[in-house]
């Protein structure tokens, strides 16, 4: 079994069968990295082209391949690792997290003392409390 991430290149309708689903629609996708397959779907809507794909070949024979085709989104799917390392995407998050928490602490600070409230200062005492929850004193 095959599965990857592409791009729909083309698509056509090839048909309906009835299953114990039923009515399934028959589609034939040509993805941008070279893939054919032909993949049912439980709508009469096929996904468009240019649409991010993940699909997984589940057989082939001389007539071609077929199996499933659905819409790509990071959240949902799990080949991320081949546009983003996830552990760095968890790091950066996390990263990102510290730092807002840190710009908001600053701002309630600098609100709360009555400072000087400007970008520089603001910036400054987050990246302080920063280094701080990172390296502590």
């Amino acid at each position: 079994m095959e599965k990857g991430v592409s791009k729909v290149k083309s698509v056509q309708g090839c048909g309906t069968y009835d299953s114990q689903y039923g009515v399934l629609y028959k589609y034939d996708y040509e993805l941008e990295d070279g893939t054919s397959l032909v993949a049912n779907h439980k709508k009469a809507i096929a996904l468009a082209v240019g649409t991010d794909v993940e699909y997984e070949i589940k057989g082939s024979n001389d007539s071609g391949s077929w199996g499933t085709v659905q819409k790509w989104t990071p959240e949902s799917h799990q080949y991320a690792s081949k546009f983003s390392n996830n552990s760095t995407k968890k790091e950066n998050v996390q990263e990102l997290i510290v730092r807002q928490s840190c710009l908001k602490v600053s701002l309630e600070h600098l609100t709360a003392t009555k400072s000087e409230f400007n970008k520089e200062n603001v910036t400054a005492l987050a990246e302080y409390f920063k280094e701080y929850v990172y390296n502590g004193l």
